[in-house]
């Protein structure tokens, strides 16, 4: 497996205006998001049902994606 050494990055809003994502859905897409590689980098709360979560993995080669990596 190779990587160019950079960082790649994904952003996720969960919840909405009129409901709060249930913690067993949150928990289970996390898992999920590890799976392949996903870091947490940070999470902000960004209304009353709302949060923000920033997530960070290295940069992998068009070659490794290709094989399934992470």
């Amino acid at each position: 497996m190779s990587n160019n050494g950079k960082w790649e990055y994904r952003v996720e809003t969960f919840g909405s205006s009129f409901s709060a994502i249930k913690d067993d859905v949150l928990e289970e897409t996390l898992n999920e998001w590890a799976d392949e590689g996903w870091e947490i980098v940070s999470a902000h709360n960004i209304g009353e049902n709302k949060v923000r979560i920033i997530m960070g993995r290295l940069r992998i080669s068009r070659a490794d994606q290709k094989r399934g990596w992470p």
